[in-house]
Formats: structure tokens, sequence, C-alpha cells
């Protein structure tokens, strides 16, 4: 009698360890679900938020330009006007001192009037090229937001979503490395674009925060690599930070596990990074790392990608 209570209790026991196995594994799944959920709407959000202001920044941006080719021209015809009363009022046999061609060479010369039309055009010029660069980073924003196809399966061009996410991160990366890209020719694939974008904006971000938090001067190196074979396009960011130790390498995918100091991260953007290439996209996410040396993150999407083995 007294074994056959014994073997009761350690079968209960037995049964009541899985039970609080499972309730545990649960838990972690039900954070790790609410977590991304918060994560989706919040990018939904930037989404949306970088698509508006392309938006409500393209209409003012458009007549700014217009107005500035315009005054453009205008300043040409100026400095072309002005060249010829300089020539005529040096060529005048009668440029006496009360004259009026006297009167109008001696106030360019006073006035500085060369200087003043030369800078003209360097001041139109200078601002030509910032509008320029407005638009590229408004058009950009729009490409990087991908808000009309946000959530659905759409043509992606790998190389074409670094250039826009690198705009995105260049706040994050300007001032602390330097970025140089080899891309190779790739073929479009069929993803979620904007998943895709964030999850390169979350590892260039990570690249730069951890090459700020090295005990080096000077500026870091980023390096963003691409190119395909018959199956796959691959992606290859490389940094020259302090590199993750061996030691946590199994850890970095896990949720809520961060190397960063104490209200610097979520631990949540690779394990949710890893989530969009490997459960949505049927891809690979993997990294390489040595202390001291740097960290290379390769993604691998495949070329063709069915949306009906992501549906639930």
């Amino acid at each position: 009698m007294a074994d056959s209570k014994e073997e009761k209790i350690k079968g209960l026991e037995a049964e009541l360890k899985k039970a609080r196995k499972t309730l545990a594994d649960f838990s972690l799944n039900l954070k790790q679900a609410h977590a991304a959920i918060i994560q989706q709407e919040k990018l939904a959000a930037i989404g949306q938020l970088a698509a508006g202001i392309a938006h409500e920044l393209n209409n003012p941006l458009g007549f700014v330009s217009s107005n500035f080719m315009t005054l453009g021209k205008y300043v040409e015809k100026l400095t072309a006007c002005f060249n010829l009363v300089v020539e005529y009022s040096k060529q005048d046999e009668e440029m006496e001192e009360n004259s009026k061609a006297g009167h109008l060479f001696r106030y360019v010369e006073e006035n500085d009037l060369a200087f003043i039309i030369e800078d003209m055009g360097d001041i139109v010029s200078e601002s030509r090229q910032g509008l320029e660069r407005m638009a590229s980073i408004v058009d950009n924003m729009r490409r990087f937001s991908h808000i009309d196809f946000a959530g659905k399966i759409a043509p992606y061009d790998l190389n074409e979503g670094i250039a826009n996410t690198l705009v995105m991160a260049r706040n994050e990366t300007k001032y602390v490395t330097e970025v140089e890209t080899a891309f190779a020719p790739v073929p479009q694939i069929q993803c979620r674009g904007d998943e895709i974008n964030q999850v390169l904006l979350n590892i260039l971000v990570n690249a730069a925060q951890a090459i700020a938090g090295r005990k080096k001067k000077g500026k870091g190196l980023i390096t963003i690599k691409t190119h395909a074979d018959d199956e796959n396009v691959y992606c290859e960011i490389t940094d020259d930070g302090p590199g993750i130790p061996k030691a946590v390498q199994d850890r970095i995918f896990d949720p809520f596990f961060t190397t960063k100091e104490p209200g610097k991260g979520t631990g949540l953007g690779l394990n949710i990074s890893r989530d969009i290439i490997v459960n949505k996209h049927k891809g690979e996410l993997s990294v390489s790392s040595k202390k001291g040396k740097g960290t290379t993150f390769l993604i691998k999407l495949p070329l063709l990608f069915q949306e009906e083995a992501d549906q639930e």
C-alpha cells in the first residue's frame, strides 16, 4: 500500500511539474504574442506617419521647387544684364566724374555688385540642391512606408529597400559610422516590403548603437552587401563594433533579451525580426560575431514565396 501511495504521489508531482512547464510556456508565448501585436501596431503607425508626412511635404515642396526654377532663370537674365551694363560703362569714352555711366560704374564698384550677382547664383544653386535632397528624403519616406502595400505580398526590390532604409536610419548612423554598400543585381521578390524594411532598420540601428558604445575614437564602419542565387536573395550587414560575446549569441533572438544598458532596448527587435524573416517569409536570419571584431547578420529570402504558407 505504501509503495502504491508513493507511486501516486510521484505521478501527481510529475503531472504538476508538467502542468507548471506548460503554464510557463503558455505565459511566455502570450507575452511574446502581446509584444508582437504591440510592435506591429507601432510599425503600422510609423508607416502611416511616414506616408502622411511625405504626402504633406510633397505639395509645398513641389511649388517651392517650381518657384526656385523660375528664380534661377531670373538670376541668369539679371546676371547677363549686369555684365552688359558693366561692359558698356567701361567702354563709355565720356566716363567723366559726373556722367551717368560714371555714376553707375562707381555704384557697382562701391556696393560690390559683382560679388552679389555671383553669390546669388551660388545661393540659388545650393538651395536647389537642398530642395532636391528634401524631395529625395520625402520619396524615400514614402517608399519605406510601403503604405499602399502594408501587410500585403507585393514585388520588392531588396537593393531599393536598403537604400530607402538607410535614409530613415541616417540620424542614427551619420554621427557614429560610415556606411558602405556593395549591391549586386538582384531580382525582385514577393514579400511584405514594409516588414522587410523594418528588419533592415532594426539591424542597422542595432549596429550603429553597438559602434557608438565601443571604446574607440573616430567613426565606425557598416558594410552592406547583396547578392542572389537561383533560389534566394541575400543581404549581409557587417559592423566593426565590439561584437557579441559567444556565451550569449544563441540568446540574442530570444524575446526580451538584450545586451544594451537598462532603458536602451526592449529586447524585442531581433526577436520580431527573426519572426518576420523565418516564420512569415520562410527565410533565414543568422548571426556571426567575434568579440572585439564586429558582427555580421545574414538575411536570406526566397525568390518564390507562397502567401498561403503564412495564412492561418
